[in-house]
């Protein structure tokens, strides 16, 4: 029996990568990244390496939860597992690809602990196959409700503005602070607008550089890496943020994103992403993740028609996702705006909430380096943004209790109808 038996353990510092790749040769390697990638993993951590340099990289570090490596042409393959065996860490499901093809080799190493054994040559779908088998299957929502101690992937909200300006980031950057600290929810807040992003100037944070070296370099990506590259505000918020210099170009990549994920949906309750409607089109990847995606709009015939346009955009990428529209500052075109009723029938989308155009309280809480339900809370922006902020969070609202006023009316109304009869 081979037993996963790494002699020295790595320091606690020295944190695994949710997976490793290592491949023997290039055209293996190319079916390694393709396979992993469909299932939301980084191509950018597969190596090409021979099993000896393989070994020495894992010796090294903690084994990540997957790990596929190539033996390359060796005959011994019971041999080959148990040398590599030495240098990985109980837990991690292994995925070894060999040219020996030999159906008591393949029993022997299934029963040996081996997640699979793929014998060359193998097709992208043949090793997403064995992916599927060796990672452990989501739980389904009821299951987790069912059982507290399953572990839970955080979910995901994605806020898009159909258009620029029409304060997509304003919201996404309250949802995510209300959610913190009045939800009481673990929160990562992610601004995938590295160039431009304004969600550290919300929040009167330093963005630092973590998230656009994530991008550029998304095989450093582990948890310790994560964490030195978010800001935390207060105890349970923590922002994602970059300013890069604009001559670099955009430099936000869905496959690191998807490797990103990894990391922080499994330290949170809730991702919110402020999502560019640019990187939403040009990278449809992006939203494939998303339970809810939240369209951010103004009450005008331009951000009407693109409400269409990425709703539409939307279904044909992520059928699954619960799509939702805020019409922000309503009243800032006066009499010339579209009614709500108009906007609706025109995008062929409801309207999930109403926020009213509001300047004095947003530039006043913009000034004092606070997010709205922050500085504000019961202005007139304030109320209707934290109703906005439970919908992006995911929780049901429980129904409003009456006050003292509104059960005298009750009780009045009931008399005067007694009093009729």
């Amino acid at each position: 029996m081979i037993a996963l038996r790494k002699e020295a353990e790595p320091s606690m510092n020295d944190v695994s990568r949710p997976f490793l790749g290592f491949a023997a040769d290039d055209a293996t390697a190319d079916i390694v990244r393709a396979a992993v990638e469909a299932r939301d993993l980084s191509g950018d951590n597969v190596i090409v390496s021979d099993l000896t340099d393989a070994m020495n990289g894992l010796a090294a570090i903690r084994t990540p939860p997957l790990l596929i490596v190539d033996l390359g042409d060796a005959t011994d393959i019971m041999a080959a597992a148990g040398q590599l065996s030495t240098v990985c860490d109980a837990g991690a499901q292994v995925i070894l690809i060999g040219t020996v093809n030999d159906l008591r080799v393949y029993r022997d190493i299934i029963s040996a602990g081996v997640a699979d054994y793929l014998v060359k040559p193998f097709t992208e779908d043949d090793l997403i196959a064995s992916i599927d088998r060796a990672r452990p299957q989501k739980a389904a929502p009821a299951e987790r409700a069912a059982d507290p101690l399953k572990a839970k992937s955080a979910e995901l909200t994605a806020v898009i503005g159909v258009r620029g300006g029409v304060g997509a980031s304003t919201i996404a950057a309250n949802a995510a602070w209300h959610a913190a600290e009045k939800l009481m929810k673990k929160v990562t807040l992610i601004d995938m607008d590295l160039t431009f992003g304004t969600q550290a100037l919300i929040l009167d944070v330093d963005p630092g550089g973590g998230l656009s070296d994530a991008m550029k370099e998304p095989g450093r990506m582990d948890e310790l890496f994560i964490k030195r590259a978010s800001v935390g505000v207060g105890e349970r918020l923590r922002v994602m943020a970059s300013e890069t210099d604009p001559g670099q170009g955009d430099l936000a990549s869905s496959a690191a994103f998807s490797g990103l994920l990894e990391f922080v949906r499994a330290d949170s309750d809730l991702v919110v992403v402020d999502l560019p409607r640019t990187l939403a089109v040009a990278q449809p990847k992006f939203l494939e993740a998303c339970e809810r995606i939240v369209l951010v709009a103004e009450p005008g015939l331009g951000a009407m028609r693109d409400t269409a346009r990425l709703a539409n955009h939307i279904s044909k990428h992520n059928p699954a996702a619960q799509v939702s529209v805020v019409l922000n500052r309503q009243g800032v075109g006066g009499k010339d705006e579209l009614t709500a009723k108009t906007f609706e029938e025109g995008s062929g989308q409801k309207i999930a909430s109403i926020l009213p155009f509001d300047p004095k309280t947003a530039i006043g809480a913009e000034a004092a380096g606070k997010c709205v339900l922050s500085a504000a809370a019961r202005s007139k922006l304030g109320r209707p943004l934290a109703a906005v902020a439970v919908m992006i969070a995911g929780v049901e609202q429980e129904p409003a209790k009456k006050g003292l006023m509104g059960l005298l009316r009750k009780k009045s109304k009931k008399q005067t109808e007694d009093g009729d009869d």
